[in-house]
């Protein structure tokens, strides 16, 4: 594996269960996520965020995860409403 993919895999599962960063990204929720003992409740009227277009050539990068933090990424995606 990759340095690029190691420390991407790291900073994804480290925000996952970072409270800290759930709070940051729970303004932008649109359906309701719940991390152990909070349920963060989401705001349908919020617009999903969308980011441009880049002009500049960029590479995907694939990480693996294991099922159950890929179900977790799964449901926060869910919540933000946009896609994995």
């Amino acid at each position: 594996m990759s340095p690029m993919k190691n420390v991407s895999k790291i900073i994804c599962i480290n925000g996952l269960y970072s409270k800290k960063v759930l709070d940051n990204l729970s303004t932008k929720f649109r359906r309701s996520y719940r991390f152990k003992q909070t349920v963060y409740i989401g705001n349908a009227a919020l617009l999903a965020e969308r980011t441009k277009k880049r002009k500049v050539k960029t590479t995907r990068l694939t990480i693996r995860f294991k099922q159950e933090q890929y179900e977790m990424i799964a449901d926060l995606a869910l919540a933000l409403d946009t896609t994995i």
